[in-house]
């Protein structure tokens, strides 16, 4: 495992992985490249970011139909959701620890 720091938030990913960051994001792809595993993260300028806030992202998904989990990772908690149409399936989780909010798609 290679562990990948960001300024707000680090990661652990498999040897094999290649990781590219840019301004928006941070994008990993396995070897072979069969997918993409993408993080972005956010500050709360008003304190402590809560569940409201992540389901305020999450928002267009859920009046979708997507069935909402509540998941952990480490010192973020949140939601975890998925859903497809006719090209892609994806998988998103909406984290959250203190000021901090990531999503994981």
């Amino acid at each position: 495992m290679t562990e990948f720091k960001s300024s707000w938030w680090s990661l652990e990913i498999p040897t094999d992985w290649h990781a590219e960051e840019d301004e928006f994001c941070a994008t990993f792809t396995p070897e072979p490249d069969i997918g993409a595993l993408q993080v972005s993260a956010a500050r709360n300028d008003n304190g402590p970011a809560t569940d409201d806030d992540l389901l305020d992202f999450a928002k267009e998904h859920v009046e979708a139909g997507a069935k909402l989990r509540k998941t952990a990772c480490g010192a973020f908690t949140g939601f975890y959701f998925h859903y497809s149409d006719d090209d892609f399936y994806s998988r998103e989780w909406r984290l959250r620890s203190d000021d901090t909010v990531v999503l994981v798609t």
